[in-house]
C-alpha cells in the first residue's frame, strides 16, 4: 500500500456542465463503469461516531 505522503495532487476538469457531454455520460454509464474498475481509496471513509447522551 502506498504511503499517504506519496499521494499526488491531480487537477480534475468537470465536463458535465456541457449538456451533450452530461447526457452522453449518463447514457453510457461512465461513472458506474469507473466505479466498477477503480477500487475506492482506503482513506476515503468518513467515520461515523454516535454520542451517548
Amino acid at each position: 500500500m502506498a504511503d499517504t505522503n506519496d499521494l499526488k495532487i491531480i487537477d480534475i476538469k468537470r465536463l458535465d456542465h456541457l449538456p451533450l457531454v452530461a447526457a452522453c455520460m449518463r447514457h453510457l454509464e461512465i461513472a458506474k463503469t469507473i466505479d466498477e474498475i477503480v477500487p475506492p481509496h482506503p482513506l476515503n471513509h468518513v467515520p461515523c461516531q454516535t454520542r451517548a447522551d
